[in-house]
């Protein structure tokens, strides 16, 4: 399955708090997505196949 980044709409607050923390924590807003996700996958089950 494919997913493509249009199909991913962010609010424009959750935008901005993303920028902020990026900006914040002197990290790109790649950086944060990859921890975002990561925590994600942990909540939502953890386990890799």
């Amino acid at each position: 399955m494919e997913i493509k980044p249009l199909q991913l709409k962010i609010r424009k607050d959750l935008w901005l708090a993303w920028k902020i923390q990026a900006a914040r924590e002197e990290r790109t807003m790649s950086e944060i997505a990859e921890q975002l996700i990561s925590e994600y996958l942990k909540k939502k089950g953890g386990k890799s196949q």
